[in-house]
This record gives structure tokens, C-alpha cells and sequence, in this order.
């Protein structure tokens, strides 16, 4: 992850990320690091997507506001996409905005070909849109990043850093 962040950095792609706790907890107990800060250190944007990743609309008010009480970001992007009103309410109580994706690659399904992902996000990815990848499926990879940029520039589309979050829609029920 860490040799991604970097060359991601190098190439002025600007990542915004959305680990779990349980992740940054296993990150810090089996390698000494802390996510949030190597991920922000290298000018990347860190997201809330809970701590274990439970879809929220089918778990307790009080359960989402645990699952999100995190105060490193104010920006949440409900595990599954699943939402509802309520979980809207908790996360603009506690200050955040829901950030929803346009293109999942669907590589948390199962084991694809690096290429597979990387035509998918070159082909149907369109200016402006939020590409749903996972940093631990193999095609979260330097070579795919560069790839992509590459791709992606020959369509005429720039990966940029992302917009502050005010600047972002808040989906619609």
C-alpha cells in the first residue's frame, strides 16, 4: 500500500482512501504504522467507512454513531452503499457528507486480471466520476495507477486531486 501511496503521489494522482478501523487497527498492530498519517502525509484524502464494515441501514441508530465516531474525516462512504435517511441523519450530525462512487470495478468479487480492471476504468470511467477500487485486490497497484492515468489522458480526462468535500453532491433519497 505504502509503495502505491507514494508512486500515486509521484504522478500527482491524488487518492482518496476509506479504510475501516479494523484496518487501521490491524495496520498499526501488525506493521507499526499509522494508516491515516501515511496516507495524509503523502497528500492523499482519508474517508470514514466505519469500523467493520456492517451495511448501515439495517443496524441501530446508536450502532451507526459508534461505527462512525471517528474524528479524522467528514466524509463517509456507507460500506455496500447501504443508506438510508436515518444514517444520512447520524453522519450529518457528526459532521459528515455521504460520498457515494459512479464506477465499481467489482474487484472485491473475487480474483480479476490487473488488465481486466484497468480496461474497465479506462474505458467507462467519465470526468468528474469516483472509481470504487480496494487497496488490498491486486489491481491496486503502481503499474495499474500509471496505466490508468495513461489511459485515461489519451480520453481527454486528467486525474486530479479530490474536489473539497462541499464541492461534492450528497446523494438524494
Amino acid at each position: 500500500l505504502i509503495t502505491v501511496l507514494d508512486h500515486a503521489t509521484e504522478l500527482n494522482i491524488g487518492l482518496l482512501l476509506f479504510p475501516t478501523g479494523n484496518c487501521i487497527t490491524m495496520y498499526r498492530n501488525r506493521f507499526g504504522l499509522d494508516l491515516l498519517e501515511e496516507i495524509r502525509s503523502r497528500g492523499h484524502w482519508v474517508g470514514n467507512h466505519t469500523i467493520s464494515h456492517p451495511h448501515l441501514a439495517r443496524v441501530s441508530r446508536a450502532e451507526v454513531a459508534r461505527q462512525i465516531a471517528w474524528p479524522e474525516t467528514n466524509i463517509l462512504r456507507p460500506p455496500f452503499g447501504s443508506w438510508n435517511q436515518m444514517v444520512y441523519q447520524v453522519a450529518a450530525e457528526n459532521g459528515m457528507r455521504l460520498m457515494m462512487w459512479d464506477l465499481d470495478t467489482n474487484d472485491w468479487r473475487g480474483p480479476k486480471a490487473e488488465q481486466d480492471i484497468i480496461d474497465l476504468v479506462v474505458t467507462y470511467a467519465e470526468p468528474g466520476n469516483s472509481v470504487l477500487m480496494h487497496f488490498q485486490h491486486q489491481a491496486f497497484t503502481t503499474n495499474a495507477l500509471s496505466q490508468i492515468q495513461y489511459g485515461l489522458r489519451a480520453r481527454g480526462i486528467e486525474l486530479c486531486r479530490p474536489a473539497p468535500i462541499w464541492e461534492r453532491p450528497t446523494p438524494a433519497l
